[in-house]
């Protein structure tokens, strides 16, 4: 992997068709390899009845249209649930502009102290 951090930003966020999962995503091009390859980032933040708002930032190796993840527990995950509480909605009810808000000042927080997350990013290790 280079040493270059190219500042980046996340793509507008697109929301699911029942509309309580909004996601934003990164492609950190340093990342890439010479087959294509290239490690992605990404932020969702879902509404579950009962359990209210939740964040997450996901890396994944992208290769082609296939994306390969690590889903275990400890620091080799590739999911993250990130703390949310100083932006966390008042009410645990389903609110689409509070969803909005919510996942709008996660993105900023992240985009802030990128060159951390690029970091996290590059560590990917699962790579076909």
């Amino acid at each position: 992997m280079t040493t270059t951090i190219e500042k980046t930003t996340f793509s507008t966020p697109t929301l699911s068709e029942g509309g309580r999962r909004i996601a934003s995503k990164m492609t950190l091009e340093q990342t890439r390899d010479a087959q294509g390859g290239v490690v992605e980032l990404e932020v969702s933040t879902n509404h579950w009845a009962g359990r209210g708002y939740q964040v997450s930032l996901t890396r994944a190796w992208v290769k082609g249209i296939s994306r390969s993840i690590n889903i275990s527990f400890g620091e080799h995950t590739d999911n993250l649930s990130l703390n949310i509480d100083q932006h966390r909605p008042a009410s645990t009810r389903f609110n689409r502009g509070n969803a909005e808000r919510l996942h709008r000042a996660v993105v900023q927080e992240i985009e802030q102290n990128i060159d951390q997350w690029i970091a996290w990013g590059e560590q990917k290790s699962h790579r076909d």
